[in-house]
C-alpha cells in the first residue's frame, strides 16, 4: 500500500520534474509518461498515488482560474477611466443637419461618436466593476413640434423600461420607434437627440476580489 503524503509537501526533484512533464506534455496519463520519458510506469504509478498529482492538479486548475480573474479584474480597473470617458461621450451623440453622427468632448469641441462596439464595450467593463448606467434621459430637439414628440416618445420608454432602445439613443443610434415619430413630423428636418446617462455605483452580482456584491 502506498501512502500518500499531504498537498503541502515538497516533491523531491526527480519526481517534481516527473510532475511537470505529466500535468503538460503526457497530459496527465502515466502511461504516456513513461512513453514520453522512457520511465518505468509502476515507479510513475506510485509517484502519483504518494504524492497525489491529481489532486495537486486539481488544486493548481482552481488557483489559475482564480488567479486569471483576478488579474482580468484589476486591468479592468486600470481601464476604469477609459470605459467612463467613452460611455459618456457616447451619450453625447448627436446627429447634425447633414445627417452625420457626432459629439461634444468637455471642451465643447466636435468629435466623432465612439463605434457601438467600444461603446457596448465600455458599458460591460463598468457592469463588471459595478458601476450601471441609470435611466435619466434628457432631449434637446429642433423644431419645437419635434421636441415635444421626442419627450412623449421618450418618456414612454422610461415608463416601458425600454433599457435596449435607451442604450441605443445613448450609443448614437436612433430607435425605430423615435426615427417614425419625428419623421412623420411637420417639419422634415430631423431633431438631434442626446441621452444623458450618470453613472453610479451599482450592485449587480459582479464583484471585485475582496468586495461584497
Amino acid at each position: 500500500m502506498v501512502l500518500s503524503t499531504s498537498l503541502d509537501s515538497e516533491m523531491p526533484e526527480h519526481v517534481a520534474e516527473a510532475y511537470k512533464v505529466w500535468l503538460d506534455a503526457a497530459g496527465r496519463n502515466v502511461y504516456e509518461l513513461a512513453r514520453i520519458t522512457g520511465g518505468r510506469r509502476q515507479t510513475f504509478q506510485t509517484w502519483a498515488q504518494q504524492w497525489r498529482w491529481k489532486e495537486r492538479a486539481a488544486v493548481e486548475d482552481i488557483e489559475g482560474r482564480d488567479r486569471a480573474v483576478q488579474l482580468a479584474y484589476y486591468r479592468l480597473q486600470e481601464n476604469a477611466g477609459a470605459f467612463v470617458n467613452v460611455t459618456i461621450l457616447a451619450s453625447r451623440c448627436r446627429v447634425d443637419k447633414d445627417g452625420v453622427h457626432y459629439a461634444l468632448d468637455d471642451t465643447g469641441k466636435r468629435v466623432d461618436c465612439p463605434s457601438p462596439v467600444a461603446a457596448k464595450a465600455a458599458t460591460s467593463g463598468l457592469a463588471t466593476l459595478g458601476i450601471s448606467p441609470v435611466k435619466a434621459v434628457t432631449i434637446g430637439a429642433t423644431p419645437a413640434s419635434h421636441e415635444a414628440i421626442a419627450r412623449e416618445e421618450l418618456q414612454k420608454l422610461i415608463d416601458a423600461g425600454d433599457t435596449d432602445t435607451l442604450l441605443a439613443l445613448a450609443m448614437g443610434r436612433t430607435p425605430p420607434a423615435l426615427l417614425k415619430a419625428t419623421t412623420e413630423a411637420a417639419e422634415p428636418e430631423q431633431g438631434a437627440l442626446e441621452a444623458d446617462f450618470a453613472l453610479v455605483g451599482g450592485t449587480n452580482g459582479h464583484a471585485g476580489p475582496g468586495r461584497e456584491p
